[in-house]
């Protein structure tokens, strides 16, 4: 009986996956390519697609999440550069934490300990940066994603470079079994095999 709830956990799962990249991912591809029909050959021609933070700093438990919104920023760079020839820019927004309608709670404060800025960015905020990638001030502006997110990418950063020197020293003080040569012998493999 447990691995028959094993086997349904992972089908759940998948579905799971598979509803997040259906929708952002494959949602986003075929709008985009909708849109396409409708670009004034002399008026608005500029596509930005709405990612997340998500998409730059790992968290657990959102890997589905976090791959569908990664695979948009793909999606943008191929469009902005198959679209190019045609004057159209694609770009992506990276936003973080966006005020709504949310209760704030012990969840909030903590959340807000990881945005450098310590604040929720206000949909004008969001709405903004969008005008100014739609404008003629961000003419030449392609392929890129804009991070909006309180600095939390960047501490995100920040935080995964001091877990690597924290390894690092680590790795210094007990010995790096791969840096020794052991590799992983389970597999007869080398240390060379990565």
């Amino acid at each position: 009986a447990s691995t028959r709830a094993a086997v349904d956990a992972a089908f759940a799962a998948a579905g799971r996956l598979d509803d997040l990249v259906q929708t952002n991912l494959v949602g986003t591809y075929h709008c985009v390519r909708a849109a396409q029909r409708h670009f004034a050959a002399d008026g608005w021609r500029d596509v930005v697609v709405k990612s997340s933070i998500l998409a730059r700093i790992p968290v657990p438990g959102y890997t589905g999440y976090s791959a569908s919104k990664e695979g948009l920023l793909g999606l943008v760079r191929s469009f902005a550069a198959e679209l190019a020839p045609d004057d159209v820019q694609v770009n992506a927004i990276c936003r973080g934490w966006v005020a709504l309608d949310v209760t704030y709670d012990d969840a909030f404060e903590q959340a807000m300990r990881e945005v450098p800025l310590h604040r929720m960015s206000e949909p004008e905020d969001i709405a903004g940066t969008v005008a100014w990638l739609l404008s003629a001030d961000a003419r030449g502006v392609t392929g890129q994603a804009i991070d909006h997110n309180g600095g939390a990418f960047m501490l995100g950063l920040r935080r995964r470079e001091g877990e690597r020197d924290e390894a690092r020293e680590r790795d210094e003080q007990v010995g790096d079994p791969v840096a020794r040569g052991a590799g992983d012998r389970s597999r007869g493999g080398r240390a060379d095999d990565c």
